[in-house]
C-alpha cells in the first residue's frame, strides 16, 4: 500500500525523487517511468525517436477502456520542453498523468471519457539542451547542443556570453548611447522599453546580454554554444535567415521525430504546448483575407472554437498578457496550418490578477503586464528582482548589469503558484480539451419502402465535440483527411447514392452532414453504415428493413 501512495504522491509531482527537488536537472521524466510500470493497463510510455545525442524522446499515453481502440480514439497532445528553461511545463506535464488517473477514479464521468478518447504527452521534447543546463550555464537554454556558427564567419560558438559580475546569471546589459534604440521604462526603471519614434521618444540605451567581444570581431555574443531552437526549426513560417532556426526547415533530430509521430499518429485532434510562446492568454486575429497561402494566423471559419477554448484556458490558469503570435517555425504552427488541427501555446504558470494590483517601488500602480508581473513578485523585496548594478566593461565603459531575466521570472512565478496548484489548473486544461475533441454521432435515421423491394434510406452525421472534425485551415492545407461514410450493401443492390462517400466539409461543433441512398433488400434485413474521421474516430448506424408496405 505504502509502495502505491508513493508511487502517485512521485508521479502527481507533490512529493520529488529522493535527492531531487523540484525543478533541478534530474531525469523529468522518472515519475512517468515509475506511473507506467505501476499502471500497465492505463498508461503507456514509449520512445518515439533518439535526440542528436542519442536521448531518447518520449511519449507517455492515458487512457481506460477497450485496447484494442486505443490507436485510433481521438487524442490531444500535450507537449513540453521544447526549450530547457521551461522547467515548469516539463514537471507539470511529467506529474499530469498521475493526477489525471487519480481523478478519473472518483470520477465515473472522467473514466468514460478516457474510456472513448486518449492523451498524449511529450514532457521533455529537448532533452540534450536539458542535459546541457546542468553543465553549462553561460549556453543559452533555448538552443540544442549542436554547435552552430550562428555569425557565419567558419568558427564555432567562439563568442558567447559571459557571466561578468559573478553572480551566476546571465543577466543584461544597457548601455547609455543615443544609438541605441531602447530607453528606461516610465513606470519602473527597471524595465527596458523600445523608444517609439511615432511618438516623439529617443532613445537613451542599448540592450546586450552580458558578456565581451570574445572572438575580436566587434560584436558582442553574436556565437555563444549551441545549437538550434526547435521551436523556430519547423516548415511554417521557418526563417532561412535566423540561424538559430537551424540551416533548414525541420534539420533536427528531435523536430522530425516529433513530425513523424504526429503523421504515424493521425488520431491526434488537438495540440497544446507549454512554453514561451502565448496564443491563449490572446487569442491570434483572423488573417482569412489576402492571397498568402497559409495565412499568418487563423482563418474566419476556426475563430469561434479558438477564442471559446482560449477563454477556458484564462479562466483555469488566470493567462494574462499574450501577444502576437507572428509564423516563425514553430511548432504549435506548424500543427494548426500544416498538420490541420487547433495548434494552443500558453505557459505552465501565471500570476493570477490580484483585486488591486500593488503599487510598484515608485508609488505608482503597474501598467503593462512586465511591470505587474513585477509589482506581484516584489511583495517579499520590493525593488530587488531585475535590479541593475554599475560596471566597468573592458570596451564599452561604464555600463549597468542586471535586469529582468525572463528565465528567473519564470521560475520566480513557478514557486509562487507552486507544482500542485499548476498541475490542478493544467489537469482541469487536459480534461476539457478531452472534452472538445471532436466525436461523430448518428443523430437522426429513417428507412423507407418505396416498393418491390426497393428502400430509401436517409441519415444524419452530427459532430458532439466542440472541436471541428476538419479546421478551416486543415481543409485548405489538405492536412486532414475527408469524413467517409461507408453503406454495407452489395454493390449491385445500390441504386442511387455512393457505397462510400466521402465529404470534407468542417463538421463545426453541432453540424450535421445528410446521406441518402435508395437500394434493393429483402424485409428484415439487417442494415450497417460506418462513418469514420481522421481526428473523431468511427460512429456505427444499425437499421432494420421493415415490410414492403407496398
Amino acid at each position: 500500500m505504502l509502495r502505491w501512495i508513493a508511487v502517485w504522491l512521485m508521479a502527481s509531482g507533490l512529493l520529488p525523487l529522493a535527492g531531487q527537488a523540484t525543478l533541478q536537472r534530474g531525469d523529468p521524466v522518472a515519475s512517468l517511468r515509475l506511473l507506467a510500470a505501476a499502471e500497465v493497463e492505463s498508461v503507456t510510455l514509449r520512445e518515439f525517436g533518439r535526440s542528436r545525442e542519442n536521448r531518447p524522446l518520449l511519449v507517455a499515453t492515458v487512457a481506460l477502456g477497450e485496447v484494442a481502440n486505443r490507436a485510433s480514439r481521438p487524442r490531444f497532445l500535450l507537449v513540453a520542453g521544447l526549450h530547457a528553461d521551461q522547467e515548469a511545463g516539463t514537471e507539470v506535464l511529467a506529474a499530469l498523468p498521475g493526477a489525471l488517473l487519480e481523478r478519473a477514479k472518483a470520477d465515473p464521468e472522467l473514466a468514460e471519457l478516457l474510456g472513448r478518447t486518449a492523451l498524449d504527452i511529450v514532457p521533455l521534447a529537448n532533452p540534450d539542451a536539458w542535459a546541457r543546463q546542468g553543465r553549462n550555464r553561460l549556453a543559452d537554454p533555448r538552443l540544442t547542443a549542436v554547435p552552430n556558427d550562428q555569425d557565419r564567419d567558419g568558427y564555432l560558438d567562439e563568442d558567447g556570453p559571459n557571466d561578468l559580475n559573478g553572480d551566476g546569471v546571465i543577466g543584461w546589459m544597457r548601455v547609455p548611447t543615443a544609438l541605441g534604440d531602447h530607453l528606461l521604462a516610465a513606470e519602473d526603471p527597471r524595465l527596458m522599453v523600445k523608444a517609439d519614434v511615432s511618438k516623439g521618444e529617443v532613445a537613451t540605451h542599448r540592450l546586450l546580454r552580458e558578456g565581451i567581444d570574445d572572438d575580436g570581431d566587434g560584436e558582442i555574443n553574436e556565437d555563444g554554444p549551441g545549437g538550434v531552437d526547435l521551436d523556430r526549426n519547423w516548415p511554417h513560417g521557418f526563417r532561412e535567415n535566423d540561424p538559430a532556426a537551424g540551416p533548414w526547415a525541420a534539420s533536427e533530430p528531435e523536430t522530425r521525430a516529433l513530425a513523424d509521430y504526429l503523421l504515424a499518429q493521425r488520431s491526434i485532434g488537438a495540440v497544446l504546448v507549454l512554453g514561451a510562446r502565448d496564443n491563449l492568454a490572446k487569442a491570434p486575429p483572423d488573417h482569412s483575407k489576402g492571397d498568402r497561402v497559409p495565412p499568418d494566423g487563423l482563418l474566419a471559419d476556426d475563430l469561434a472554437f479558438f477564442e471559446s477554448f482560449a477563454k477556458n484556458y484564462r479562466e483555469c490558469t488566470g493567462a494574462t498578457g499574450g501577444g502576437p503570435d507572428t509564423p516563425d517555425g514553430a511548432f504549435h504552427q506548424w500543427a494548426y496550418a500544416q498538420y490541420g488541427v487547433p495548434g494552443f501555446a500558453g505557459r505552465a504558470a501565471y500570476l493570477r490578477p490580484p483585486e488591486t494590483w500593488p503599487n510598484l517601488p515608485s508609488g505608482k500602480p503597474p501598467e503593462s503586464d512586465a511591470a505587474k508581473q513585477l509589482a506581484l513578485l516584489d511583495t517579499d523585496s520590493p525593488g530587488v528582482l531585475g535590479a541593475w548594478s554599475a560596471f566597468d566593461h573592458p570596451t564599452l565603459g561604464k555600463v549597468e548589469i542586471g535586469g529582468v531575466d525572463e528565465t528567473t521570472m519564470r521560475q520566480r512565478i513557478a514557486k509562487v503558484r507552486t507544482l500542485p496548484e499548476m498541475v490542478d489548473s493544467h489537469l482541469k486544461v487536459a480534461i476539457e480539451g478531452l472534452r472538445r475533441l471532436p466525436r461523430l454521432r448518428w443523430a437522426e435515421s429513417s428507412i423507407r419502402p418505396l416498393g418491390r423491394g426497393v428502400y430509401e434510406v436517409k441519415a444524419t452525421l452530427v459532430n458532439d465535440g466542440q472541436f471541428p472534425v476538419m479546421t478551416a485551415m486543415g481543409r485548405r492545407s489538405r492536412g486532414v483527411m475527408p469524413t467517409r461514410v461507408t453503406i454495407e450493401v452489395p454493390p449491385n443492390d445500390l441504386l442511387v447514392g455512393d457505397r462510400e462517400q466521402q465529404r470534407d466539409s468542417s463538421l463545426a461543433s453541432g453540424s450535421t452532414e445528410n446521406f441518402r441512398w435508395i437500394m434493393r433488400s429483402a424485409p428484415g434485413q439487417d442494415l450497417r453504415v460506418w462513418a469514420w474521421a481522421e481526428k473523431a474516430g468511427q460512429a456505427e448506424l444499425r437499421l432494420k428493413t421493415s415490410g414492403d408496405l407496398r
